[in-house]
């Protein structure tokens, strides 16, 4: 028996599925009386998981894809039956796996509105005050409402399942990324409801690749890896941190996606040194800081007015720093002939991350590539400890106003 305070308990939860690799082989392993199962190979999606709910905790689910997070989600919705161990539930489930599973695209918002509640068994009593709760809510005017929701945008459409769906009648609400969805401005909405329905003693499992979001929503945090929990406790940021570590792109090697010549000018390579002049690929954040880039290039005839310049690019792709020599006001030789070129960047405030980065020589008017070199994945940001969020540190400090 569940203690008062518990809402989901589980110990030694598994969940096995058999892989057929014909559909034959189905049928086959049917009548196999000796039940060999050598018509099927086993994958273990959730093994030996031991999991606690207790009222008004809110616990963020982590993990890569196909670690098994989701397997785990369908066992406590009901979806999916355990293959073993035991698994009690105290109260009503709520899942938002698969926003507006329930919602009909022909019917207008006002309708669906009404349609979701009645499958939810909401009184009749409570029916009116609950629809006007979500319309409020998902800040729908009443022109949209009114109209088919297959012609709402997939923005309006998250809001309205997601409000409806936050106002049923729940225990235990469960969020599988659902949150991806939908405006930041609304985002913050739905986590600041959470909050407050967990305030009072509803229980929340928030699934998400949005770390961010885990580390400031989440009273303790689970680590899913390969259908096992690795890790788990109310040190949820040294938890997302040691995760964040972990994680690698698709592919960390560097390389060479372009080298564009033109025949007048070619950048025969682009390497990135430390302090001591070594060519690396990887560097440990400091104040001190320093990273090189050094450009060989051939200048195969007089090119007045040409320059250079460099930039890079994070893992997430989005553009982090561009600096050139005609902004910088700094002469570059036009003569035919080979030369290095060096830039150095003095104390970047670059945060953890694995980056791209490209030199580029233009034509005076800035308007032609005469020659490039782009280095995917070209050297990583490595940090000892936490120091802040987003892609890059700032210096500062904290003080009151006296």
């Amino acid at each position: 028996m569940l203690k008062d305070d518990v809402l989901i308990e589980a110990k030694n939860v598994c969940k096995i599925f058999r892989i057929y690799k014909k559909p034959v082989d189905r049928i086959l392993e049917a009548f196999d009386i000796f039940r060999l199962g050598k018509h099927s190979s086993i994958f273990k999606a959730n093994n030996n998981i031991n999991f606690t709910l207790k009222k008004g905790e809110v616990v963020g689910i982590i993990g890569p894809n196909g670690s098994g997070k989701s397997t785990f989600l369908k066992i406590l919705s009901g979806i999916l039956e355990p293959t073993s161990g035991y698994l009690k539930i105290n109260g009503r489930v709520d899942s938002l796996i698969e926003l507006g599973a329930a919602f009909n695209p022909e019917l207008t918002g006002y309708e669906n509105i009404d349609f979701f509640l009645k499958i939810k068994q909401v009184n009749r009593k409570e029916l009116k005050h609950r629809v006007s709760k979500i319309i409020d809510f998902c800040g729908l005017d009443d022109m949209f409402l009114a109209q088919p929701i297959k012609t709402y945008s997939s923005g309006m459409f998250a809001r309205l399942a997601f409000s409806a769906a936050i106002h049923s009648d729940f225990d235990i609400l469960i969020i599988d990324e659902v949150l991806s969805v939908g405006d930041e401005q609304f985002q913050n909405k739905c986590i600041e409801h959470m909050i407050e329905l967990s305030k009072t003693g509803k229980g929340i499992i928030f699934v998400s690749h949005n770390l961010h979001a885990v580390k400031y929503f989440c009273d303790r945090v689970v680590r899913f890896e390969a259908g096992e929990i690795v890790d788990e406790g109310s040190n949820v940021i040294d938890i997302v941190e040691m995760y964040e570590k972990n994680i690698k792109p698709v592919s960390d090697e560097s390389v060479i996606e372009s080298n564009k010549t033109s025949g007048i000018v070619k950048i025969t390579s682009t390497k990135i040194l430390n302090q001591a002049n070594k060519e690396v690929k990887e560097f440990e954040y400091s104040p001190n800081l320093e990273i090189k880039i050094k450009i060989d290039y051939e200048l195969y005839e007089y090119l007045p007015g040409m320059f250079f310049g460099v930039g890079m690019r994070n893992s997430k792709g989005e553009y982090v720093n561009g600096l050139n020599t005609k902004i910088d006001k700094f002469k570059i030789n036009d003569q035919p002939g080979k030369y290095t070129l060096i830039l150095t960047y003095q104390n970047p405030k670059l945060y953890k991350d694995i980056y791209t980065l490209w030199s580029v020589c233009y034509n005076a008017s800035g308007t032609v590539v005469l020659s490039d070199y782009i280095i995917k994945n070209a050297f990583e940001i490595k940090v000892s400890k936490q120091m802040c969020e987003g892609i890059l540190f700032i210096d500062h400090f904290w003080q009151y106003d006296s």
